[in-house]
């Protein structure tokens, strides 16, 4: 910057100008940029712990169900045995279904790096009051 300030002429403050507002442009572009990869590892990271989970829930349903299942088979009398097994496999069913409608339901009200959006919004408005200016 300093080959700038040793030139003199009419043009030189024209020249600071241009270089001071690419310089701000390419800081804030820096800075977005820094954002939204911090964002990505955060939500990397709540992902895998969210799948973590959701996994081993799974896991301990499906036990806790097989002995249901189990349990449900020896305690009732044998006449009513399929129509206790269809009852419960319907239950299941619609539980689950319901369980994948509320996860769609979360995932699609879930903004993607809402932070980096809402910098990059005021960035905008930022250079539309500047230009306006």
């Amino acid at each position: 910057m300093t080959k700038y300030q040793d030139r003199k002429g009419p043009g030189q403050g024209i020249f600071n100008i241009i270089h001071r507002i690419g310089y701000l442009l390419m800081d804030a572009a820096q800075s977005r940029v820094k954002l939204a990869t911090l964002e990505l590892e955060e939500q990397r990271t709540l992902f895998f712990q969210l799948f973590i989970a959701a996994g081993l829930a799974l896991l301990f349903v499906m036990f806790a169900l097989m002995t249901l299942l189990v349990l449900l088979c020896w305690v009732i009398p044998s006449d009513y045995r399929l129509i206790a097994l269809v009852i419960t496999i319907v239950l299941l069913f619609i539980l689950s279904i319901t369980c994948i409608i509320f996860v769609i339901k979360k995932t699609k009200n879930t903004p993607f790096l809402p932070e980096t959006r809402r910098q990059l919004y005021l960035d905008s408005q930022s250079l539309k009051n500047i230009a306006d200016d």
